[in-house]
């Protein structure tokens, strides 16, 4: 007989809820490397849209302190990072509610596990380890999805970037290309847009997203880098045929 094969757990798609038809979409705001304003900006944004949920779409912590690179004197240590992340998660408690919020790891949320598992493997299997596990003792009403795990919104396929090889100077355009579906994405820190026609007649599209982090940053300062900030708004019908994104650029205060 044919040997048996390995066997890994499978990443099933998460659908988001039915119920959840007008969707806040924060791409890489890289806690505590975050644009202040920027955030600030697009969470009123979502306040007047009324928004029912947010979508923190990867990159939502920056975890410096336990990547690969030299650290910088005074870079900050994961825990402070964390309560950051959660100070900021109180804010938007305060001013929404107890509306879902979607936590989708990205490459830098990654950081914490790998360090774990090149520098401290035999804690791996207990009990509250995991960036999860922290995050989820102190959220309520809070959604956590590993890294690549897909993510559908009526026929949107949302995702946080770094699963795929893109660059250029139109990765929207890349990213249709390879996974030929309606997508979104961030990780690349810019704002882009692609379409074409199926020869089944039916347009398809993908949007990258800016990020919420400091564009002009002590590691990639502005002159050297084509970053963006910005955010995205998702809605859909009643019955989840037809899905609508507003993809936003924040300049010099300004939403566009």
């Amino acid at each position: 007989d044919v040997p048996e094969p390995a066997l890994f757990k499978k990443k099933v798609p998460y659908h988001v809820p039915s119920t959840i038809t007008n969707m806040l979409m924060l791409y890489d705001v890289h806690v505590p490397y975050h644009n202040k304003e920027a955030v600030q900006l697009a969470l009123h944004y979502g306040l007047d849209h009324e928004v029912d949920c947010i979508f923190f779409g990867g990159d939502f912590l920056d975890m410096y302190g336990v990547s690969k690179y030299e650290k910088e004197r005074g870079a900050w240590e994961p825990e402070d990072e964390i309560c950051a992340f959660l100070e900021l998660i109180g804010l938007i408690r305060k001013h929404f509610g107890d509306i879902p919020i979607i936590l989708l790891e990205g490459n830098h949320e990654t950081r914490f596990t790998r360090y774990l598992k090149q520098n401290a493997p035999a804690i791996l299997g207990m009990v509250c380890n995991t960036l999860q596990d922290i995050l989820l003792q102190e959220l309520t009403n809070v959604t956590y999805l590993d890294e690549k795990r897909l993510v559908k919104f009526s026929h949107l396929n949302i995702m946080h970037g770094h699963e795929f090889s893109i660059s250029g100077d139109n990765p929207a355009k890349m990213l249709l290309r390879k996974r030929m579906g309606c997508c979104m994405a961030g990780h690349l820190h810019v704002t882009d847009y692609y379409d074409h026609r199926t020869i089944e007649g039916k347009t398809i599209g993908a949007w990258m997203v800016a990020g919420l982090l400091d564009i002009d940053s002590h590691w990639s300062p502005q002159v050297y880098n084509k970053w963006q900030n910005g955010f995205a708004r998702v809605t859909r019908t009643d019955d989840n045929e037809w899905f609508r994104v507003e993809n936003k650029v924040i300049e010099r205060g300004q939403i566009l």
